[in-house]
């Protein structure tokens, strides 16, 4: 190679190499600001009253009133990261506006820990039975989604 090659392969790295760590410090730099940044739908999910007791089965219905697809599906990953057992999710086929939390007399207690779950929710207590599921969850147009990534 020439000398005026070696000239260009050498004025290339001391251009490359700077960047490339400039770029690679700052990803570090992003990531760590990211990980010591707490959301708040990572605090509720350090609440310990928004987890479902410890030893206790509690079964959960999510029907999706929102008309918008996948929400079931996001809450039921929402709920189960808080210990709940989600046993069925799905389609409510009726749109609804706000967010209800069904529940039965017996069941009030555990309906008030999904609603701080689910960051938001009406609390609707029914007569008899809800079948067999101990909380039925009703999205409406008005939930959202924890902001944290979404797990397939």
């Amino acid at each position: 190679m020439s000398r005026r090659g070696w000239m260009a392969v050498a004025v290339a790295a001391l251009i490359v190499v700077p960047v490339a760590l400039a770029l690679w410090l700052r990803g570090d730099a992003s990531e760590s600001a990211t990980t010591s940044v707490t959301s708040p739908a990572a605090q509720v999910a350090m609440d310990t009253s928004a987890r479902a007791p410890d030893g206790v089965r509690i079964r959960v219905r999510v029907l999706n009133g929102s008309g918008r697809n996948g929400l079931a599906r996001r809450a039921t990953q929402q709920l189960r990261d808080h210990g709940y057992d989600v046993v069925d999710y799905t389609s409510a086929g009726n749109s609804t506006q706000l967010t209800e939390v069904q529940v039965t007399a017996a069941t009030r207690a555990w309906g008030e820990r999904i609603t701080k779950a689910l960051v938001r929710g009406q609390l609707r207590e029914r007569e008899g039975s809800l079948g067999y599921v101990d909380v039925v969850v009703l999205l409406g147009h008005d939930w959202q989604p924890s902001p944290q990534s979404f797990r397939p």
